[in-house]
Formats: structure tokens, C-alpha cells, sequence
């Protein structure tokens, strides 16, 4: 998952993922997101190329019954949230999203995610607070981009 835009080069957070950064497909919001809703082609061959790779961040493609049942849960749910070991190890468990795909009827645009300190709301609190308007602007950036694709089939 490539990072294309991001509003945090103007926020005091201590990190910042510039467009060009490569987020985890297997352990971050964003990529479980588009995982999850992406076309079934592109998903095995994604998860094909990253079982031939031995690095930590496949693992879980290496799983496939605790994947799948990872990725009909984010479908169930509509939105993804990040890997808790990943927060850990990245963050040290200061931080915490949940992500939404941007796709359309006919195609999957993206994914995109709001990023939150743990310290002022628990998961399930941002997924109230925060899930309603991200999917909303989710899809309206959907079809805007369906629309200019003129992609609609």
C-alpha cells in the first residue's frame, strides 16, 4: 500500500509517512482495508508473492485460516484497524487506526485511515466517533474517481 497523500507533514505528531512510504499490506489499517475488498485475483497475487518472502511482515500470509478469517471480519465490519503488534513495535502503542476501502460498486480505488492516540479513546470509541464520516468521505472520493475513470463496469 502506497501512501499518495497525507495532511501529517503539518500536524506535531511524532512520525510522519510521506507519499512514497510503503505501508504493510498484512498489518496496518490501510492495507487490510484494501485486502479485504480488493478483487480476489489481486489478493492471491499478493498473498503469493508475499509467501515467498520470509520477512516478519508476511507472517500472516503464511496463515491462511487466521488471514481469511481476518479478512471476512474487516469485510464484515466494513473498515479494518491496525495490527496490535505493529502499534506496538512501531508506536509503542501510542497509536492506533482504523481504515476504510474507497471503492465503488465496480472497483477498489484505495484505502484510507484516520490515526488516533490511544490515550484519549479506546478502539471501539473511535470506530463510533470517527467511522461514520470516514466512510462517508471514503465514498464520495469513490465516485469521484469512478466517475473521472468513466469506469463503470
Amino acid at each position: 500500500m502506497l501512501v499518495i497523500e497525507t495532511s501529517r507533514e503539518a500536524e506535531p505528531m511524532r512520525f510522519s509517512r510521506k507519499p512514497g512510504y510503503r505501508a504493510p499490506m498484512l498489518s496496518t489499517s490501510l492495507g487490510r482495508a484494501y485486502l479485504a475488498f480488493c478483487p480476489e485475483e489481486e489478493r492471491q497475487a499478493f498473498l503469493q508473492r508475499a509467501q515467498e518472502n520470509s520477512a516478519p511482515e508476511f507472517a500472516l500470509s503464511r496463515e491462511p485460516d487466521a488471514l481469511e478469517a481476518l479478512l471476512e471480519t474487516v469485510r464484515a465490519q466494513g473498515y479494518a484497524t491496525m495490527d496490535e503488534s505493529y502499534s506496538s513495535e512501531y508506536y509503542d502503542s501510542q497509536f492506533f487506526s482504523i481504515g476504510v476501502p474507497i471503492r465503488s460498486q465496480w472497483r477498489v480505488f484505495g484505502a484510507m485511515n484516520i490515526i488516533y492516540l490511544r490515550q484519549t479513546m479506546r478502539p471501539d470509541e473511535a470506530r463510533d466517533q470517527f467511522l461514520g464520516a470516514l466512510t462517508d468521505v471514503a465514498d464520495r472520493l469513490a465516485a469521484k474517481l469512478e466517475a473521472a475513470s468513466g469506469d463503470t463496469n
